[in-house]
């Protein structure tokens, strides 16, 4: 859907509204999730290396304007997610009651309250 290009473009305008208003205590960085998304027939996301990638570039390309990226465990899967605090992410997100039709297809609605359990 984002070119690489237009990925970094936004980025950059994060970057300068930041600089501006000093809002913003973090960004996340949400994948296009294809799978049953009308928007997606034919369109495919961003592979995990992409994803992994754009989590590393925010970093750097952010810092030190916005010091926290999230990578959104419920988006990028549970493992995924895990993987992005090496590559740049700070901040697994929390436990959103409404993220249940949002949730990857490795987690289950079940498993997203499970995984916390487990942390707690």
């Amino acid at each position: 859907m984002e070119s690489l290009d237009d990925r970094l473009e936004h980025l950059a305008i994060l970057k300068d509204i930041q600089s501006e208003t000093g809002g913003f205590t973090e960004t996340v960085l949400l994948p296009f999730i294809p799978e049953d998304n009308i928007l997606g027939k034919g369109v495919f996301g961003i592979d995990l290396l992409d994803k992994l990638k754009m989590h590393a570039l925010a970093r750097v390309a952010l810092y030190p304007n916005i010091a926290n990226i999230q990578a959104s465990w419920t988006k990028l899967g549970r493992n995924a997610a895990a993987a992005a605090i090496d590559w740049g992410a700070n901040d697994l997100g929390g436990t959103l009651m409404d993220e249940a039709n949002a949730l990857s297809r490795e987690e289950s609605y079940l498993g997203y309250f499970q995984i916390f359990i487990r942390y707690l």
